[in-house]
């Protein structure tokens, strides 16, 4: 297994060894977006089917030591702290480390220069400062065989605001550390192991097996479409008997296992997956995540599994499920996702305000510089705003977590015709136009405050993100009908830059770098639609001009009826 950024080093050098090679690469490099998880799943995967299994990855990844003390012998690392340490030898790799080298190579440039220059977020102002102040040289790693344009190079330097020097670099140490690692690996699984006949275990095994699992296993009739077998690992998980719950899945008890929001959302997905196999010869697998409830009134989140089962001519016979409590799950992801929120967005902050202040320090004294002093307070008044709306949506954030909010009737028309007054008051700098349609007969949504801070956001993403001397703006309110139920449609258009197709999927995803913005959200779009979902709701993205993205966004919210 091979880190990204040494991937195609690493592949030469196994050319030239002795055995075959499996090479799973590391995508992306470092810890821009690399999960825990992924590298777990290639060390599963490579410990199973391998002999031996090498791991070419250095330090980076703050999970790293503490996976690999669960895997033992079966799985060795190359030595170094990183691939640096690993190109360069150590003595080498200290003595530019100690002169605040930038050490960077061909993939960082290249492949994966878009993951460097966000996680470095040295798309702003203070993201170069602070590079500047950290680094003193860029240092270029030259393999001869491999090379990359001087002249891009360059280019990146200027970038970043750093000289560079390029370090003519060859395979000999990464070599010696491969075959290090090779002649030390201990196998965990002999070779012949692959040809082993799988044996089919009696039915008495199977049997004890469904009923030792930690997940409630069912079985449904594809004739009568009844549950036919639970195992008995129901009653621990949910409290209820395996008769007792098959009641309650054929509908012959009414019992409120389900959350009441999720209940017709999660049975009309699962009916729905059972017709379109059984009609059009889908084979895929269901997947879904709900809250159910035990018999003792306690919520807990679950993920349910369904696979069809066919006979030897591919025809279904029958759906095999599985429901496996989440809870812990969901609540170790909330509690990595504020750790990520905390250390990495709290810290650009900081990092950007310390970068003010050295800069304004530096030219203190200096009379020609007044307008730059002037610009550092004004950055850093306008950081301290952008934590203080921050942590503001991260107290948000964990009121949805929790479900502490206070779900109710909200009168839509008038919370919509109050935020664009206030709007209005608070952005004057553009020539601003807003149009509004909003019918007298819009009834009263399903909804709570934070409404508010969804209509605000897209209006300052619509305001801010627009280059023409005269903003212009649109918000429309209809009623409409899906699925038999009723929703009112706000449609909240802009004539501003647009989205390209291609983003239109990702931006209502959390970013792991927050971008400087004036009234700063934080979080962004990614807390709107989780807002938007808590209510029941969902939102969405078009061009306001049909084929054309340029000519400016249009933000689509359901509400749904109260």
């Amino acid at each position: 297994m091979a880190c990204a950024s040494v991937h195609h080093q690493i592949d030469q050098i196994s050319s030239s060894l002795d055995g075959d090679f499996n090479i799973y690469p590391l995508v992306p490099p470092c810890t821009f977006n690399l999960k825990i998880d992924l590298i777990k799943y290639y060390l599963d995967k490579s410990v199973s089917k391998n002999d031996i299994t090498i791991l070419a990855y250095g330090l980076c990844h703050p999970r790293i030591k503490e996976l690999l003390m669960s895997y033992g012998e079966e799985v060795v690392r190359l030595k170094g702290s990183n691939c640096y340490e690993m190109f360069l030898g150590t003595a080498q790799y200290k003595t530019y480390h100690k002169k605040a080298f930038w050490i960077l190579n061909k993939p960082f440039l290249t492949k994966f220069k878009k993951d460097l220059l966000s996680g470095f977020d040295l798309k702003t102002k203070n993201g170069r400062m602070l590079i500047e102040d950290s680094y003193k040289k860029l240092l270029y790693l030259d393999f001869k065989d491999d090379p990359l344009d001087k002249e891009f190079i360059k280019k990146f330097a200027d970038q970043v605001y750093l000289d560079y020097e390029i370090h003519p670099t060859d395979l000999s140490n990464l070599r010696h550390l491969l075959e290090e690692a090779i002649k030390s690996a201990t196998p965990c699984r002999s070779p012949s192991s692959s040809k082993t006949h799988m044996e089919t275990p009696p039915i008495s095994e199977i049997k004890r097996i469904l009923e030792e699992l930690d997940e409630i296993i069912y079985k449904i009739d594809i004739n009568s479409r009844k549950v036919t077998y639970i195992n008995p690992q129901v009653e621990f998980m949910l409290g209820y008997t395996p008769e007792e719950f098959m009641k309650i899945l054929n509908e012959e008890l009414q019992v409120p296992i389900y959350h009441p929001e999720d209940r017709n959302y999660v049975l009309a997905k699962r009916y729905k997956f059972i017709l379109d196999c059984l009609n059009l010869s889908i084979k895929e697998v269901f997947r879904i995540e709900y809250r159910m409830k035990h018999k003792n009134g306690e919520t807990m989140w679950v993920e349910e599994k369904l696979f069809p089962i066919l006979n030897k001519d591919g025809r279904i016979t029958s759906f095999v499920g599985k429901i496996a409590d989440i809870t812990k799950q969901k609540a170790l992801n909330r509690t990595e996702f504020y750790k990520d929120l905390l250390l990495h967005d709290i810290k650009n902050i900081f990092n950007n305000i310390k970068s003010s202040l050295h800069l304004f320090k530096v030219w203190k004294e200096d009379a020609n510089k007044s307008e730059k002093r002037e610009e550092m307070i004004r950055i850093i008044d306008e950081q301290l705003e952008r934590g203080t709306s921050f942590i503001s949506n991260v107290r948000k954030l964990s009121e949805i977590d929790a479900q502490d909010q206070i779900i109710k009737s909200v009168n839509i028309k008038t919370m919509v015709q109050n935020e664009i007054k206030y709007f209005q008051s608070r952005f004057q700098e553009k020539s601003l136009e807003i149009n509004t349609e909003i019918p007298s007969e819009i009834p009263k949504v399903v909804g709570g405050d934070l409404l508010e801070d969804v209509f605000e956001n897209i209006l300052i993403n619509g305001y801010l993100h627009n280059e023409k001397e005269k903003v212009r703006m649109w918000v429309y309110l209809s009623k409409i009908k899906k699925n038999g139920k009723g929703y009112v449609k706000i449609e909240i258009m802009d004539n501003g830059v647009g989205i390209p197709e291609e983003r239109k999927k990702q931006i209502f995803e959390r970013k792991k770098i927050i971008t400087k913005n004036k009234s700063g959200m934080g979080i962004g779009l990614s807390l709107v639609q989780k807002i938007v979902a808590s209510y029941g709701g969902e939102i969405s993205v078009q061009n306001r001009v049909k084929g054309d993205y340029t000519r400016g966004s249009n933000f689509v919210l359901l509400l749904r009826e109260s």
